[in-house]
């Protein structure tokens, strides 16, 4: 409205006027890790715990919406236990302790929209006796998970590098600023990768210091 020009990254406002996305497609990603979740699940009439971060951010509502998708495209009689944490490690805390703890939900598996409170819901489940811990599965990753991905409380991450993210965002911004011309297009789509404990650590070495990877 003010004359500027925007472009965003990771997380999409569609109905906006910016001028072009970079990010995924938030639905699909949440089918790749709702499909990891079925594989893992072994029980005909799983209860899925589904925690939002940003209830009415548009990438947070459809990854959630994946993986309830496919996990009941898989398991038709699943249960989905729906809540939301506003991206708050304590929120995470108070809700799971009540739905596992207080209530004593016999939950199979838990998934988080965001990277925030993933280690907290791990801590949690890591707490519960062998026979009620749940699997924690989340959207991006960190160093404090990575722990409970050797543990195997957390069994996977989705996740969406936010570097190349921001550095193609920024070259394509340049470019259409310098040349006055509009972008080729209005999404560019990355693709989606899964993180398990065998693939974590490639992701979160700072790419300032280390050339290890191309990409």
């Amino acid at each position: 409205d003010q004359g500027k020009t925007v472009a965003t990254f990771n997380s999409d406002t569609p109905n906006s006027r910016r001028l072009f996305h970079v990010g995924e497609n938030p639905y699909r990603a949440g089918m790749l890790i709702g499909g990891y979740i079925s594989q893992c699940l072994d029980r005909e009439d799983p209860l899925v715990a589904i925690l939002t971060g940003f209830p009415g951010n548009t990438s947070h509502d459809l990854r959630c919406r994946g993986v309830m998708d496919t996990v009941a495209s898989l398991y038709p009689s699943v249960r989905f236990l729906q809540d939301n944490y506003y991206d708050s490690e304590n929120v995470v805390e108070e809700k799971l302790n009540d739905m596992l703890i207080r209530r004593k939900e016999d939950v199979d598996a838990i998934f988080l929209s965001s990277g925030i409170g993933i280690d907290k819901a791990s801590i949690i489940a890591a707490a519960l006796p062998q026979g009620r811990r749940p699997m924690v599965f989340g959207y991006d990753i960190n160093a404090d998970v990575l722990p409970f991905m050797d543990m195997d409380i957390c069994r996977a991450c989705a996740f969406q590098d936010p570097y190349w993210q921001s550095y193609y965002a920024m070259t394509i911004l340049g470019r259409c600023c310098l040349s006055g011309k509009k972008p080729t297009r209005e999404f560019y789509k990355v693709r989606t990768k899964l993180i398990t404990k065998y693939n974590a650590a490639d992701y979160l070495m700072d790419k300032q210091q280390s050339d290890e990877f191309l990409i």
